[in-house]
């Protein structure tokens, strides 16, 4: 499935497919029990998982909240470096380099705390997967 330069409450959902997304604004909800998930330039309210395959998000402008989840695979999540967001990060093992103005806690399975003072809330949970955060 692919979703490119799109705006409004969008859902989008397989049951076995991956889902590409490209430049979406607006709300998006997006999940597929079999494939991988790929969203590029979002600028939206975000909740997407998968339980199969590998999900990487990359964020321009975050709406009110950004929710991933992963039962089977890795998480890389791609943030801009002036962010003001909570991260609530969880998986197996989390990574996420050096933070700058991260105040909280960072620990192998788990990273809590705000960034750049704080602000939407940001969760990413991979289960048994990794974790990747690159802030840029």
């Amino acid at each position: 499935m692919r979703l490119t330069n799109l705006n409004g409450v969008i859902e989008a959902h397989t049951s076995g497919g991956d889902v590409d997304g490209k430049n979406v604004s607006g709300e998006l909800s997006a999940r597929t029990s079999g494939g991988d998930i790929d969203l590029r330039d979002m600028a939206c309210t975000l909740e997407t998982a998968t339980s199969g395959g590998n999900l990487e998000v990359a964020i321009k402008q975050p709406g009110k909240y950004v929710r991933l989840s992963n039962s089977g695979g890795d998480i890389t999540l791609h943030l801009p470096k002036n962010i003001a967001a909570d991260l609530d990060l969880q998986a197996d093992q989390v990574n996420v380099g050096k933070l700058a103005a991260f105040n909280g806690t960072i620990q192998k399975d788990e990273v809590r705390g705000k960034l750049n003072g704080g602000g939407v809330r940001i969760s990413a949970d991979a289960g048994s997967g990794n974790v990747s955060l690159s802030v840029r």
